[in-house]
């Protein structure tokens, strides 16, 4: 039973995920340009969207919202072609 309890937690230490320099982080928005960042670089440095909206333009709103202390809300609009145009709304507190 031991070695067996051995195997399991050596299995999960194997598991455990360091956060890189810019783990997700809706925080992370300063390091998004506009008119060069794409809707992909959103997503790898803020992590999944909490919504998302596609207008008739062809924009998009992605939003992020993260209720953690300090609390942020982002929204951010892309263009047709998936460029950043501009934030939108931003709360931080």
């Amino acid at each position: 039973m031991w070695r067996c309890s051995m195997v399991v937690v050596l299995s999960l230490a194997g598991c455990a995920i360091v956060p890189g320099p810019y783990a997700p982080d809706p925080r992370n928005y300063t390091l998004l340009v506009p008119g060069q960042s794409t809707e992909e670089d959103a997503i790898r440095l803020l992590g999944a969207p909490s919504a998302s909206s596609s207008l008739a333009t062809g924009k998009a709103l992605l939003q992020w919202a993260d209720y953690r202390l300090p609390k942020i809300h982002l929204v951010i609009a892309f263009d047709a072609d998936g460029r950043l145009v501009e934030v939108r709304h931003l709360f931080v507190d």
